[in-house]
């Protein structure tokens, strides 16, 4: 993994986190390494065309990333309206 050689701010923070297993359907279908807000997820048995070679796993990791990505606009959203709400 080259993200591992790198130099980079939280390079250290980053390699010394444990390998997680990712696991969909009651099986394991690849791993994933986070640190802070960074994460590196590795496809089992799949190349560079993860939808092509493992569709459903392609389409569960699109929609957790979308669904992630979209829970954190939204309680960022609910935290500024909590703030403006507490002014009037």
């Amino acid at each position: 993994m080259c993200i591992r050689d790198r130099n980079w701010k939280g390079k250290t923070e980053f390699n010394n986190e444990k390998l997680i297993n990712w696991v969909e359907k009651e099986q394991v279908v690849g791993e994933y390494r986070k640190h802070s807000n960074f994460m590196f997820l590795k496809v089992f048995n799949a190349g560079h065309m993860v939808p092509f070679d493992q569709p459903y796993n392609a389409l569960m990791l699109f929609s957790n990333f979308i669904k992630s990505t979209l829970q954190y606009v939204l309680q960022k959203k609910k935290k500024k309206k909590k703030k403006y709400s507490a002014l009037i």
